[in-house]
């Protein structure tokens, strides 16, 4: 079984409580550092809509199911291409 190690970007993205460092960490290369900062219970509206626009769908459905999560960002991941981001906005109903 492989075991997958988080970066220390990763690790840094789910738990700072720096705002200004999750807008930066949500701007990474790396879609698993920008999963991360979607996860963060910190992560403002204001970040979770840069996300929602993000071309990762997994990336997409974090921001789906995040509390902080606008209702415009929601409207707009109701109607993603991908049918799992779609169904994240559902269970939230």
């Amino acid at each position: 079984m492989m075991t997958r190690t988080l970066t220390e970007e990763q690790s840094i993205a789910y738990t700072t409580v720096s705002i200004p460092l999750l807008k930066k960490l949500a701007q990474s290369k790396r879609f698993l550092t920008r999963e991360a900062v979607a996860v963060n219970e910190l992560a403002t509206a204001e970040i979770l809509s840069t996300l929602a626009r993000d071309g990762s769908f997994r990336v997409r459905i974090m921001v789906a199911i995040h509390p902080n999560t606008s209702a415009e960002d929601l409207e707009l991941l109701a109607y993603d291409s991908r049918i799992e981001v779609q169904w994240a906005v559902e269970e939230r109903e």
